[in-house]
């Protein structure tokens, strides 16, 4: 299972309403780990993206992740607005999005580990 927020610059908001969706078909996680819409949220007060967790599916019945290429993708989150995006360019913050400790937006992966011993 996994949770994450991810923080976003305040400015790129321009007043407007975000609202947050995965892009279907963009998840290559077994279909019951693969999150619904009505996980993603945004939090205007803290500027920030946010996946509540999923229920974790099980041992033995995870997605396996790939360390093969680009691993295994999570999918494509799509952000909406009502109105339009504003992205400003700064050195610390070039494309809208900033790494923060902020504890309203926190991230958390749960995993099962699998040892084979012959």
């Amino acid at each position: 299972s996994m949770q994450f927020g991810i923080n976003v610059n305040s400015g790129m908001r321009n007043n407007g309403t975000i609202t947050v969706s995965i892009v279907s078909g963009s998840s290559e996680l077994n279909p019951l780990q693969i999150p619904t819409n009505a996980r993603f949220s945004f939090d205007n007060a803290t500027n920030c993206i946010r996946m509540t967790g999923t229920p974790p599916p099980g041992a033995g019945s995870g997605t396996i992740i790939s360390n093969v290429g680009n691993g295994t993708r999570f999918g494509r989150i799509r952000l909406v607005n009502t109105a339009n995006f504003i992205l400003r360019l700064e050195s610390s913050s070039k494309d809208g999005i900033t790494s923060s400790n902020n504890t309203n937006c926190r991230c958390s992966i749960n995993f099962f580990r699998f040892f084979y011993i012959s």
